[in-house]
């Protein structure tokens, strides 16, 4: 406000900004007097900044200011700064759902001061979205999260400072590619001369890179090279294969692959056939015929490679009789290929090629056709047998015809048996089982299986059960003994176990007049030989039995709940005791894990191992222990943990003194981590918080000052571990602010002197 007369008028102007905003901002702020920014800048050059305070009547005042203005003007005339980019971008081609950052960085060409930017969409349009899917820093970044379809186009980026502006204009364009333009052509050329292979890529962003295949093999000889197809704008590739002195090695099938590197897609032509024209050579066998075992119905191949020139004809013999059959396909270039197509037992039999031109004649080697077969129905499948403890015994079984002879196999609880591991099974002179001495441990269910691995079949007999007499109780059940004794007079029963006599107790019982043991429940001490002994005035008799007490598995030991990283190793174990074999199993997730999947190796089945996990193993793992006498499960859980990865954080950064900027640090991992911001190896914290302010995966300096200059760290952090970036922030303009307030604290000093 002005006060006229002996009112104080307070003056203050404000000029020589460090930011264009306070520039164009900058006006006689109590007196309502806007200030041009132009004339602003100009007085900041000339006068730097000058802070009057003056006590004079407001005619003076207004003289006196205008004098001022007048005097630092024609001092330094008010003209435009040169502005020059030293980051600008340039067209781009980029991967959707990616991050992407962007810099545009301009200066004033003489003083270096930075200059302001600003971002549009085409030349003028805002940036929709701007702040919640993209941001832009005052350090001229524009940086997208996650680049989204409608985030392509056009874009411009506008420096600004004082008068002048300069911008530059690019686009974003989506990674893609097309099929080919156009493929190589098929020839046919005399050996020792020059081949070349041409092929043109479809339109491609970026620029495909170009290789060459022949019958499924990258080509490492020859000359390749490639260029962009057509004008400077084209998006085709052009690539070229030059083969020199061209030879029978040279035949083939020839591809052109294109790839894009950024998507990592390959783009295969249509295949070109080259073919060689050889000289006048004489025959020989390159390759004879090999023999072969095919099933019954399908397709038998032979193939006989004869070379010389003049190219000769090949004709095919079984068991030296020339072969005429419909099936066959004789022909192929220099190869003899004999294809019998639904073979029969009747095509079983040796053949051969022989080859002429007319000059000559070669034969080759016999090969020998075998077809394979085999039927359905066993000649002889096993039995039940009950065996006592000891005894010798034999399982037969005979297999199915088959051609070539089946291979049998014997399984017991449906695991294969290997003779090695029972020393007391017999060497197999036939197909049969036998057993020399029979163990408890042999009860179970066996059953043998017949294959013949060129059918890629197997048939399987029936299961029978070989039984091993013992008095075997399950632990914790009850079992009763019988004492068969007759006499007359009647005899009287004493029961014992081993040499002492039977204590009857709280768990052992006996019956009406001892003709019964009953024991309840059984203990694993139980386990002896137990005697019942009969006598009368005549004399004494006794019957003896073995008791066994069987332990149905427990697991004692398990990994219930593991926490690996990503890329580790996991093992889980599974220990459990009891008596008889004890198979372990192992399922994921209420799936049966099997022995053939890549992933898992169980260790002597007590142990699952993941030699390299990756987040599709993390779920619910499940042990069970089983056997014949019954089964035991335990539950627990796999987590799979990522370290953290920082996939972003902004590049060292120059920024001007006095403005507020931000700068992001996207990181990823499992679980997902958390920021820590260091500045100068300190964490930032809360007591910070009139400096900085941190918001999830940003961190936003309120101030560029020299105080806040220096290196900042992102940590990112989880349970899997820790990564860390830096960058440094360079401030520019504070020392010409330093001076600015050296000469505000001067122009104070004459006010108060005119005063």
């Amino acid at each position: 406000m002005w006060a006229w007369g002996s009112v104080t008028c307070h003056i203050t102007l404000l000029s020589c900004c460090t930011d264009l905003e306070d520039c164009a901002s900058s006006q006689f702020r109590r007196g309502g007097f806007p200030l041009n920014p132009s004339l602003a800048y100009s007085m900041g050059r000339c006068c730097s900044s000058a802070q009057v305070m003056v006590k004079a009547s407001c005619a003076v005042l207004h003289l006196l200011l205008w004098s001022m203005i007048h005097d630092c003007c024609t001092r330094n005339s008010i003209h435009a700064a040169e502005l020059v980019f030293t980051s600008s971008p340039s067209d781009m081609v980029a991967l959707t759902k990616r991050p992407l950052n962007i810099s545009c960085v301009a200066v004033e060409k003489d003083h270096r001061s930075s200059a302001f930017i600003t971002w549009f969409l085409n030349l003028e349009d805002p940036i929709p979205g701007l702040n919640v899917w993209v941001y832009q820093s005052h350090a001229g970044f524009l940086f997208f999260p996650s680049l989204r379809e409608e985030d392509l186009g056009k874009y411009t980026c506008k420096a600004t400072l004082g008068l002048s502006s300069i911008k530059t204009t690019f686009n974003i364009y989506k990674a893609y590619t097309e099929p080919m333009f156009y493929g190589p052509i098929s020839q046919s050329v005399n050996a020792g001369e020059s081949v070349f292979f041409h092929c043109v890529s479809g339109d491609s962003r970026p620029l495909v890179d170009i290789r060459w295949i022949k019958d499924r093999r990258i080509v490492s000889e020859g000359c390749q090279f490639q260029g962009q197809y057509g004008d400077k704008n084209s998006l085709k590739v052009s690539g070229t294969l030059h083969i020199a002195n061209v030879s029978k090695e040279d035949e083939g099938k020839y591809v052109c692959v294109t790839h894009n590197s950024l998507l990592d897609v390959s783009v295969y032509s249509t295949a070109a056939t080259l073919k060689i024209k050889a000289l006048m050579s004489k025959l020989f066998i390159a390759k004879d015929p090999e023999n072969v075992t095919v099933a019954v119905g399908r397709t038998a191949s032979m193939h006989c490679t004869i070379q010389g020139f003049p190219q000769p004809d090949i004709t095919w013999y079984k068991n030296n009789k020339l072969l005429n059959d419909t099936r066959a396909v004789k022909h192929d270039g220099n190869r003899g290929i004999l294809m019998l197509r639904n073979v029969s037992l009747e095509d079983e039999g040796f053949y051969h090629c022989e080859g002429s031109n007319g000059n000559e004649i070669v034969i080759s080697q016999a090969a020998y056709l075998l077809p394979a077969a085999m039927g359905w129905e066993f000649i002889r499948e096993p039995c039940n047998v009950t065996v006592r403890r000891g005894d010798a015994t034999t399982l037969h079984c005979s297999p199915p015809f088959s051609n070539p002879p089946a291979r049998v196999s014997w399984f017991k609880n449906n695991h294969l048996l290997i003779s090695q591991a029972n020393s007391h099974l017999l060497p197999k002179e036939n197909d049969d089982l036998t057993f020399s001495s029979v163990q408890e441990s042999d009860d179970g269910d066996y059953f043998c299986r017949a294959s013949n691995p060129y059918l890629c079949r197997t048939v399987t007999s029936r299961h029978i059960n070989l039984n091993v007499l013992v008095n075997k109780v399950l632990l914790g059940s009850g079992v009763t003994l019988y004492c068969q004794a007759e006499g007359n007079p009647a005899p009287s029963v004493v029961w014992y176990k081993g040499d002492l006599p039977i204590i009857v107790g709280r768990r052992i019982f006996l019956g009406f007049q001892n003709r019964t043991l009953r024991i309840s429940p059984v203990v694993k001490s139980d386990e002896d030989l137990y005697v019942c002994e009969a006598t009368n005035l005549v004399g004494c008799s006794n019957q003896s039995t073995v008791l066994s007490v069987a332990v149905t598995p427990i697991i004692v030991s398990f990994t219930k709940d593991l926490t690996v990283a990503n890329g580790s190793s996991a093992a889980l174990t599974c220990s459990a005791i009891g008596d008889g074999v004890i198979v372990y199993s192992w399922y994921k997730n209420g799936h049966l894990i099997k022995n053939s999947e890549p992933n898992y190796w169980n260790k002597g089945q007590e142990m699952l191992l993941i030699p390299r996990v990756n987040l599709t193993d993390e779920g619910t793992y499940r042990c069970v222990a089983s056997s014949t006498l019954g089964r035991d499960e335990r539950t627990g859980r796999l987590r799979v943990h990522v370290p953290p990865s920082i996939r972003f954080l902004n590049t060292s950064m120059q920024v001007r003194h006095g403005v507020e900027f931000t700068l992001f640090c996207v990181a990823s991992g499992i679980p997902k981590p958390s920021i820590i911001w260091s500045f100068r190896n300190r964490p930032i914290t809360l007591s910070d918080r009139q400096r900085f302010l941190t918001e999830d995966r940003m961190l936003t300096i309120r101030k560029a000052m020299q105080s806040v200059e220096g290196i900042y760290e992102c940590e990112a952090v989880n349970e899997a571990g820790s990564a860390k970036r830096s960058v440094t922030v360079h401030i520019n303009g504070y020392f010409s602010d330093i001076a600015s307030e050296r000469l505000s604290f001067a122009a104070d000093q004459r006010s108060v002197s005119m005063g």
